[in-house]
């Protein structure tokens, strides 16, 4: 048996009845001077081509320049394996968006390096250490109590230790893009509100109709109502109407966070106004079946909190964003049949949207003037 393996050391388990479970494991590819006994079908493996021969028999030595038996040539030592790319540590955190204090706090990651690190561990920047465990392949994971951990937010970094050198990330982060001095967690009680809508944080990630359109820049955030808050000004890209615009946000991950408890929610919270006169805005919240639920509100030019129960959103149409069709082509997602209702603990999008239509009965206003600032959007209980 040939086999090939581009991977860093791994055991590996191999049972095939011929082969028994006590096999030779020898090297074919050029440089490659590795090899191995299994024990109970499991060995270590290292990146290369090997041969595989049973305990009692004995590979030809040399070996025959092609495979016996195979009925068209194909030369013994015709698998290449690659050789192993010197890519440098890199640590990507799987990390929540929010935690419970109900429940303990676990913080993941994906370690890669060309060796297996002989230590991994996540560090609270003023607290204590915890190794990080293996849980499988390049993913590693450390539980911490949450009473360790303040209400507002802390901040941790990641260790990796490997061949007597320490790598800290993000710090030592290999793409100049993601270092920084730590990466940021919160433990949240039970009963505050879910942020579905940041817009500092949130505004790089926010897919709008025709994004990819030079017209459609990334809006610059305003001053939001509190002082230093800062809002997101979504209005039509161009000097006429649109037969809609919408933005659209991924939340899925925020929902799913707070688990079982999300199912108490009662109602969206918004806070918004219009720019420069009254303005309608629609907002959606779209579930991972395509069910979508929306309300329309309407923005004074005076800051306002809107509270909407979750019971008074209506079955709608949602807006299939990134969008990859011209025109609107594909753009429009039905909510499917049967549903009454929604179902909170699956949403997963959050769409803004402005929509001609709604300003029939508002006398006058430009396209310009239909500019909502958006500075929150949360789920409260």
């Amino acid at each position: 048996l040939v086999f090939r393996l581009i991977s860093r050391e791994w055991p590996m388990t191999i049972s095939l009845p011929d082969l028994g479970d006590s096999f030779a494991v020898q090297p074919l590819d050029a440089g490659n001077s590795y090899s191995a006994r299994a024990k109970g079908s499991v060995f270590g493996a290292r990146p290369g081509v090997y041969l595989l021969t049973a305990k009692g028999k004995r590979a030809p030595d040399p070996l025959p320049d092609r495979i016996p038996g195979v009925p068209y040539y194909l030369g013994m030592r015709e698998f290449v394996c690659p050789a192993t790319p010197d890519f440098p540590t890199s640590v990507v955190v799987r990390n929540h968006a929010s935690f419970n204090n109900q429940g303990p706090v676990t913080i993941k990651a994906t370690v890669a390096s060309a060796e297996e690190p002989s230590e991994v561990k996540l560090n609270i920047v003023g607290g204590e250490s915890f190794r990080m465990k293996r849980v499988h392949g390049y993913e590693y994971a450390a539980t911490i109590s949450p009473e360790l951990s303040p209400f507002s937010g802390s901040r941790f970094t990641v260790s990796v230790s490997t061949k007597g050198t320490t790598l800290t990330f993000p710090h030592d982060s290999p793409l100049a893009s993601a270092r920084g001095e730590a990466y940021d967690y919160q433990v949240m009680m039970p009963n505050w509100p879910v942020s579905l809508f940041d817009p500092p944080n949130d505004l790089d990630h926010v897919a709008v109709s025709r994004s990819g359109e030079a017209q459609n820049k990334k809006p610059e955030l305003v001053e939001g109502m509190a002082q230093a808050a800062h809002a997101y000004q979504l209005g039509f890209p161009r000097n006429r109407m649109a037969d809609d615009f919408t933005a659209s946000l991924y939340v899925g991950d925020r929902v799913a966070d707070r688990g079982q408890l999300i199912l108490s929610a009662k109602a969206l919270h918004l806070r918004i106004k219009g720019v420069s006169s009254p303005t309608v805005m629609r907002v959606t919240l779209v579930e991972k079946d395509g069910a979508a639920w929306s309300f329309k509100v309407f923005a004074s030019t005076e800051w306002k909190d809107i509270i909407i129960p979750l019971g008074k959103f209506s079955k709608a149409e949602s807006v299939m964003l990134p969008q990859g069709y011209p025109g609107s082509w594909a753009y429009w997602l039905p909510s499917p049949e049967g549903r009454t209702s929604i179902h909170i603990s699956d949403v997963e999008r959050i769409q803004f949207s402005l929509r001609s239509v709604d300003f029939g009965t508002i006398a006058s206003i430009e396209p310009s003037q239909a500019t909502v600032a958006i500075d929150t959007a949360e789920l409260v209980f």
